[in-house]
């Protein structure tokens, strides 16, 4: 459906990206409109692609998808587009003398020469000079938007483009449509790439062969690989119609020799990654090389025994003996193996001796269980180093190479969740001297961002590495750590008590949803007295699907949050945002501030996996608490970097621990279908864990390995330095 006509007046405009409400007048109605219309001003003649819709508050709207220039053919249009208020000096009187003057001819004689308006009354030298610079501006804007729109750019994205681009964006963009690639925010690279084949760019062009590798390759980070190797990048291009060789391999030469991309061992890199690989390597030989003489520990760790009531297992005094023998070290262990016990002596014996000591881990939630088990200040590894970031900016850390961390000791727990990138910024911070100390569980789930840094680093045999395999959870009926070592070793016979913490349901597809809901307001309330939202997750291995995240959000929503007279609510798109409603961050927002309510400190920041309670909806602003203690005021326009919490993905809980866990299972993409991942939702609950499928799809699940490899060369780079270190050495000792 279209409508030609012009802006009569502007209800609201987001600045930041365009987003209008307006009054739209036709020659036979007026509509309100909505969407996204930038630089669009009012007077100016566009035509307006889209539907009707009826919003549930404010009544039937015309929802704008598309919309291009139109210069006014009549002179009511003319009048209201050059007393609009682009153009200084002209107002709607002097509109009207310009129009009577030329007739329906004025717009075509201004653009032929805009000297003319001299003849026309009131209007002087000064006056047309500032008419002309404005028009100008005006006449370049719309073509601006003429060629964009033209060639397919969405008008959701015009205004970020023509902001980035600036002046001339039109014929730069059609020239190469690539040049956007990477810049605009949430514009897609299968959308650019249908803008260059319909602005008729040849399909073997090098900008679109050297815009493809790219993409690929940032894709490949996007599946956990820091490189691919030549052969795999070349294979994947082939797929998507790339398939001559000597083109495309011209093309990746040209990429390597200006230095976008870099080669090592086969393997194909971007800058970024090969620099973060290539850097966390050198880190860590630094660290290892220039580390701290071993030292005491026993008569401490003793006192902490006493203190505690706590005996120490033979494994965790040989963790110590490394921990304190080694500048670095990693231990890693399952749930129940110690790992906490391990901490809170590490904290006490570095307290009684007087070291300066720091604590961190990746997620708000990991951070906030050292702090509840120990006593001491804890952070996420993003505000340990102190992030900075602008908006015209990436993100960046005060704490670096120049301005190193300032302790004795470094603890970092769930360190299955570092990735490459951040690996590097932790590294390069840490000073030389420092005794480090990575805690995680390898058998969990790899990093959601880019690399293997944890499996990397176990295999490289000079950093000193040790494995806690005793349970220490000594309750007769503590099921849940010896059920999750099970799952590791394939065995699908769990074992289940009456009294014990660990069960499995076996329930038809058709009936789950039901037994859920009973689950969540019945038995789990009334027998172990859990608050169904607040001490009980529900995890699931996907997102998509009957069974997956999303559906189970709005049939649990209904459940736990029902629509209710006294409780504001939010749309957005297809989902409801209401109050009282459980909710998670789902993209890291640097700039987000937020008050401590207990403390009424300021801060900023909200991280990926962060779960908060939407308390209150003002002034299309959300008020939601973070970990209940960070309250928010989080705009409506970034409504997109929320998702409602009641079921995440088993991938999104990592690094997070809940009272009660429901494991949702049901048939999914064979990736997801493996131990793993069973394994990390099933080491999420602390207290009970309930498995909630059909017998096959447990079965599948425990017999299923992990075998989605990933490409990097962390290890390789390590040795590769580590090497050239002891020759170094001995050339010094000789």
């Amino acid at each position: 459906m279209s409508h030609r006509g012009y802006i009569s007046e502007i209800i609201f405009r987001n600045e930041d990206n365009g987003y209008t409400v307006a009054v739209f007048e036709t020659r036979e109605d007026s509509l309100i409109v909505v969407g996204y219309l930038p630089g669009v001003s009012p007077g100016e003649r566009i035509v307006i692609h889209g539907r009707e819709t009826e919003h549930p508050r404010y009544g039937w709207q015309f929802s704008v998808d598309r919309f291009e220039s139109d210069v006014p053919d009549d002179e009511y249009g003319m009048i209201a587009f050059l007393s609009s208020g682009q153009f200084p000096g002209i107002g709607v009187k002097m509109a009207e003398r310009i129009v009577r003057k030329f007739g329906n001819e004025t717009l075509e004689r201004i653009d032929e020469d805009p000297q003319i308006l001299l003849e026309v009354k009131g209007i002087g030298k000064k006056t047309l000079s500032r008419f002309m610079q404005a028009y100008e501006e005006v006449r370049e804007k719309r073509e601006d938007l003429m060629l964009l729109s033209k060639i397919g750019v969405p008008s959701s994205h015009l205004h970020a483009v023509m902001n980035e681009i600036g002046p001339g964006a039109g014929r730069m963009v059609v020239s190469n449509p690539y040049l956007l690639f990477g810049k605009i925010p949430h514009m897609r690279f299968s959308v650019i790439d249908e803008m260059a084949l319909r602005a008729g760019i040849d399909p073997f062009d090098p900008k679109r062969i050297r815009a493809f590798v790219i993409h690929v390759l940032i894709q490949a980070l996007g599946e956990g690989h820091c490189a691919l190797p030549k052969e795999e990048l070349l294979e994947r291009l082939f797929q998507r119609g790339l398939d001559d060789g000597e083109i495309v391999e011209r093309q990746l030469r040209e990429l390597l020799i200006s230095g976008t991309l870099f080669e090592e061992k086969g393997m194909i890199y971007l800058r970024h990654a090969f620099r973060a690989q290539s850097m966390s390597a050198s880190h860590l030989v630094r660290l290892i090389r220039e580390g701290p003489e071993a030292m005491e520990y026993r008569k401490q760790a003793l006192q902490f025994e006493q203190a505690s009531g706590l005996r120490l297992g033979e494994d965790q005094w040989e963790a110590f003996e490394q921990i304190f023998g080694e500048p670095l070290s990693i231990v890693s262990g399952g749930p129940g193996t110690g790992k906490t016990t391990l901490i809170r002596c590490l904290v006490h014996v570095a307290r009684s001796v007087g070291m300066s000591l720091l604590m961190a881990a990746p997620t708000g939630r990991a951070a906030k269980r050292m702090e509840e088990a120990t006593a001491e200040a804890s952070a996420t590894i993003h505000r340990l180093l102190e992030f900075q970031y602008a908006e015209e900016g990436d993100l960046s850390f005060a704490r670096n190479e120049e301005n190193p961390l300032e302790c004795d000791l470094l603890i970092v727990d769930e360190f299955s969740m570092v990735d490459i990138f951040l690996f590097h910024s932790l590294l390069e911070a840490i000073p030389s001297g420092a005794r480090v100390v990575f805690i995680g569980d390898k058998d969990q789930l790899p990093s959601v961002g880019a690399g293997n840094v944890l499996a990397d680093l176990l295999a490289s045999e000079p950093i000193s590495s040790l494995h806690l395999r005793r349970i220490y959870r000594q309750s007769r009926h503590s099921l849940i750590p010896f059920n999750a070592r099970k799952i590791l070793e394939g065995d699908a016979a769990l074992i289940q008590e009456p009294e014990g913490d660990f069960f499995f349901l076996r329930e038809h597809p058709n009936h789950l949803h039901q037994t859920l809901a009973d689950l969540l307001h019945k038995r789990l309330k009334n027998y172990y007295g859990f608050h169904p939202v607040r001490d009980i997750q529900v995890l699931t291995p996907m997102r998509r699907g009957n069974l997956g995240s999303l559906e189970l959000n709005k049939m649990l929503q209904s459940l736990m949050n029902p629509p209710d007279d006294l409780k504001s609510e939010i749309r957005h798109g297809d989902r409801v945002f209401r109050v009282g409603d459980k909710l998670m961050q789902v993209k890291n927002n640097y700039l987000l501030e937020w008050v401590d309510i207990e403390s009424d400190t300021v801060g900023k920041g909200v991280f990926n996996g962060e779960l908060g309670e939407l308390k209150e909806i003002r002034r299309g602003e959300l008020l939601i608490v973070f970990d209940s203690t960070r309250l928010c005021h989080y705009p409506q326009e970034k409504l997109s970097e929320l998702e409602h919490a009641y079921a995440m993905t088993i991938h999104k809980s990592q690094g997070s621990e809940f009272p009660c866990v429901i494991v949702v299972m049901g048939w999914t993409a064979p990736m997801l279908l493996n131990r793993n991942v069973l394994y990390t939702g099933v080491t999420r609950g602390k207290r009970l864990v309930i498995l909630l499928g059909e017998q096959r799809v447990l079965q599948a699940m425990v017999k299923g390995e992990e075998n989605s490899l990933r490409f990097s060369g962390l290890r390789a780079a390590f040795l590769k330095q580590w090497h050239r270190s002891d020759i170094m050495e001995q050339r010094r000792l000789e």
